[in-house]
């Protein structure tokens, strides 16, 4: 058995998932066999706006031990990986990093940080801003309590510029 022990930046609880990796996908995420699609189908959320498609940087993580293990990044996701928060020299996007052996040990840091302008749920980073916005299947929409601080900023914009014109 295989197994990723996933620790968590933000101070979530460290989670240690054992896998056969001849058993993949265990659900439809990312490649088959990757960190996302072992993370998704044992319950351990992370996060991946774009659906595992190598579209986005949301499923960011830090690979501690076992990178040999791992699948050869491809020339796509360093690119994206370039624009990661906390980029360093072990980085993988998890939705493209598969498990190769089935006896691998993989420990993995989820950073306190991704980028992520899709989510479905309210995200307080550690400076103590929020993040709001809704996800669907074909991308981001904006949830009510977003479009009423939209247009609350947009009414207020409006009212200052008002007011400065002579």
């Amino acid at each position: 058995m295989a197994t990723i022990k996933v620790v968590f930046e933000n101070g979530e609880a460290e989670r240690v998932l054992e896998f056969d990796p001849a058993q993949t996908p265990f659900q439809h995420d990312g490649k088959p066999g990757s960190i996302l699609d072992v993370l998704l189908g044992h319950g351990a959320h992370l996060e991946h706006a774009c659906g595992g498609n190598c579209a986005c940087t949301t499923c960011h993580v830090v690979v501690k031990r076992g990178r040999d293990n791992l699948s050869e990044a491809t020339e796509q996701e360093e690119d994206l990986l370039d624009k990661a928060s906390g980029l360093t020299a072990t980085s993988r996007l998890g939705c493209q990093a598969v498990v190769q052996d089935s006896s691998a040990e993989i420990v993995v840091l989820v950073p306190r940080f991704t980028i992520n302008h899709v989510s479905e749920d309210v995200h307080a980073i550690s400076d103590g801003v929020n993040y709001m916005s809704a996800t669907t299947e074909f991308g981001a929409v904006f949830n009510n309590e977003h479009r009423a601080i939209r247009d609350a900023a947009d009414t207020a914009r409006s009212h200052t510029r008002a007011v400065a014109r002579p």
